[in-house]
C-alpha cells in the first residue's frame, strides 16, 4: 500500500500528465484541421507521407532511448546519486549517435524515396526539411524525459502549450505569407523552428531541476553498460512495430494512390483517434491504479469496471459518427474533404477496440508484462500491413476511394484482432474472468441511433445549430434509455468519484467501490 506523501505525490503528477495529453491532443487536432483546410486533400496527403516518413525515422532516433533514460536517472536518483552523470552521459551519447545517423540517412533518402519510390517531386524539399525536424524533436522528447525522472511534470505542461501554440502560429503565418506553392516547405520549417525554441526552453530548465544529473563526479563511476544496451534492445522492438502500425497506412497508400485520397483517409484517421485518445486522457491515473492493486480479486474487478465506463462512453460514439460524421468532416476539414465521410464511418468501429488495447497495454505495463503488449504489436503490424495490401489492390480496381476504404477496413481489422488476442492473453497472464458491459450501452445506442435519425429526418441541409440539436437529442435519449435499463447506478457514480479524487482515498473504500 503506498504511504500518503507517495500517492499525494503520484496522484498529482498524474493529473498534470493527463494535462499534458489533453493538451497535445487538442493541440495535434486543431493543427489537423487548421493544415487540411489550408492544404486541401492533395497537399494534405503529400504532407501526411512526408510526416510518416519522418515518423517512422524519428523512431529509430530513440528505440527506446527515452524511457531509459527515464528508468535509470529516476532509479539512480532513489538508489546511487553518485552513477546520475554517467549514466547520462552514456545515454546521451547513444542518443545523439542514434540521432545523427538518422537524420543523416533520411537526409541522403530524401531524393530516391521522392523521385524513384514515389514518383513525386513534391516530396523531395519537405523530406530534407523533416530530417532536420526530427533531430530536433527527438532531442527535445529526450530532456522532457528529465523532467518527468524529477516529477516535475508542469514544465513539460508548459513545454507542451507553447509548442502547440507556437506550431498553431507559425502555421498561419506560412499560409498569410507564403505563397500556395511553398505551404508545405514552410510547414515543415515551422515544425524544426517550434522544436528549437522548446528545447532551448528545456535545456535551460532541465539543468536547474535536475542539476545533479550534469554534475560532473569527481572520480571515474562504472556503470553496467551492457544492461543499459538489454534494456533499449527490448524497448526497441516495441517502439519500431508501434510506430510501423501508426505510420504504415499512409507510406502504402503513397505508393498506390494518389496524395489526395491519403489525405481523406488521414483526416478521418486524425479525428477518430484524437476523439478515441482524449477519451483515455486520464491513463496515467489508471496506470498508478492497476500499480497500486495487488489482488487479483480487486484487479479483476477494477478492470471490469473501467470496460463497463469506457464502454458506455465509446459505443454511442461509434454511432454518433455514423449519424452526423460527414458533417463534422464539413464544419472542421471543409467541403473538399466530403469523400473522408465514409472512411470515417469505418474507422469509427475502431474506438472501442482502440481504448480497450491501451487499457491492456497499461495493465501489462503495471505489472512488469512489457513483453507480452510488444510481442502482440509486432504480430498486428504484420497484420495490418499485410492485409492492407490486400485491400488496396484489390479495391482500387473499382475506385481510388474504395481503395482507401480498404485501408480503413485493414486498420479496423487490426484493431479488433489485437483486442482478440490481447484479451486472451489477459485471461492467461492473470487469470481474470471479464465481464464485458456491452449489451446494454450497445441497445442504448442502436435506439438512439434510429431514434435520432426518425427526428431529424425531415431537415434538410443540416446546419450548425441543427446539428449541436442532433447530438445533444442524441445524447439524452441514450442515456434515457441506458438509466431505464438500469446501466448505470450509484456504484458507479461512487467508484468514478473515487477513481478521479485528488486527496487519500480510505483503502477500504476502494476495495468496496470496485467488489
Amino acid at each position: 500500500m503506498l504511504n500518503k506523501n507517495l500517492k499525494d505525490n503520484l496522484v498529482k503528477n498524474s493529473l498534470w500528465a493527463i494535462l499534458v495529453s489533453i493538451i497535445n491532443k487538442m493541440g495535434a487536432l486543431i493543427l489537423t484541421i487548421l493544415l487540411a483546410r489550408f492544404l486541401l486533400p492533395e497537399k494534405y496527403g503529400i504532407y501526411s507521407i512526408v510526416l510518416s516518413i519522418a515518423m517512422i525515422f524519428y523512431t529509430f532516433s530513440d528505440l527506446g532511448v527515452n524511457s531509459t533514460l527515464l528508468r535509470y536517472i529516476s532509479n539512480s536518483e532513489a538508489r546511487e546519486k553518485s552513477k546520475l552523470r554517467a549514466y547520462y552521459n552514456y545515454i546521451f551519447k547513444i542518443k545523439i549517435t542514434l540521432t545523427a545517423l538518422t537524420a543523416a540517412i533520411l537526409f541522403i533518402a530524401a531524393y530516391p524515396l521522392s523521385f524513384y519510390v514515389y514518383k513525386n517531386g513534391d516530396l523531395f524539399v519537405p523530406l530534407l526539411i523533416s530530417a532536420v525536424y526530427i533531430t530536433f524533436f527527438t532531442l527535445e522528447s529526450f530532456y522532457a524525459t528529465i523532467f518527468y525522472a524529477y516529477n516535475k511534470v508542469k514544465y513539460v505542461i508548459i513545454k507542451e502549450t507553447a509548442n502547440q501554440i507556437i506550431k498553431i502560429a507559425l502555421a498561419l503565418l506560412v499560409f498569410y505569407l507564403i505563397s500556395t506553392t511553398y505551404y508545405l516547405v514552410g510547414i515543415f520549417s515551422s515544425f524544426a523552428l517550434a522544436s528549437v525554441i522548446t528545447l532551448s526552453f528545456l535545456i535551460y530548465y532541465s539543468h536547474k531541476i535536475g542539476s545533479k544529473v550534469y554534475k560532473k563526479n569527481k572520480e571515474n563511476v562504472k556503470i553496467d553498460k551492457k544492461r543499459i544496451r538489454r534494456y533499449i534492445k527490448y524497448l526497441t522492438i516495441a517502439s519500431i512495430s508501434t510506430v510501423f502500425f501508426a505510420f504504415a497506412d499512409s507510406i502504402i497508400m503513397g505508393f498506390f494512390l494518389n496524395p489526395e485520397f491519403v489525405g481523406y483517409y488521414r483526416a478521418a484517421f486524425a479525428f477518430v483517434i484524437g476523439v478515441s485518445t482524449l477519451i483515455l486522457s486520464p491513463s496515467a491515473l489508471l496506470l498508478a491504479y492497476f500499480t497500486k492493486i495487488k489482488k487479483k480479486e480487486e484487479l479483476n474487478a477494477f478492470l471490469n469496471k473501467l470496460l463497463k465506463y469506457f464502454s458506455i462512453i465509446s459505443i454511442p460514439l461509434t454511432f454518433g459518427l455514423l449519424l452526423v460524421g460527414k458533417y463534422f468532416i464539413r464544419l472542421f476539414y471543409g467541403y473538399s474533404f466530403l469523400p473522408s465521410a465514409s472512411i470515417l464511418y469505418i474507422l469509427s468501429i475502431i474506438i472501442l477496440p482502440s481504448i480497450f488495447v491501451n487499457i491492456f497495454i497499461l495493465l501489462f505495463s503495471a505489472k512488469e508484462k512489457t513483453n507480452i503488449p510488444a510481442k502482440l504489436m509486432i504480430k498486428t503490424t504484420i497484420v495490418n500491413i499485410v492485409l492492407m495490401i490486400i485491400l488496396i489492390n484489390s479495391l482500387l480496381i473499382i475506385s481510388p476511394l474504395w481503395a482507401a476504404r480498404g485501408a480503413a477496413i485493414a486498420i479496423m481489422f487490426s484493431f479488433i484482432y489485437y483486442f482478440i488476442i490481447g484479451l486472451a492473453e489477459i485471461k492467461k497472464n492473470f487469470r481474470m474472468k471479464l465481464d464485458f458491459f456491452l449489451p446494454k450501452p450497445l441497445l442504448s445506442a442502436v435506439f438512439m441511433y434510429f431514434s435520432t435519425l426518425l427526428i431529424f429526418s425531415n431537415v434538410g441541409d443540416m446546419s450548425l445549430f441543427y446539428g449541436i440539436l442532433e447530438v445533444l437529442t442524441g445524447v439524452i435519449i441514450y442515456f434515457l434509455i441506458l438509466f431505464l435499463l438500469n446501466g448505470i447506478t450509484k456504484q458507479d457514480l461512487f467508484f468514478l468519484n473515487i477513481l478521479f479524487k485528488k486527496k487519500n482515498v480510505p483503502q477500504n473504500n476502494f476495495v468496496s467501490s470496485v467488489n
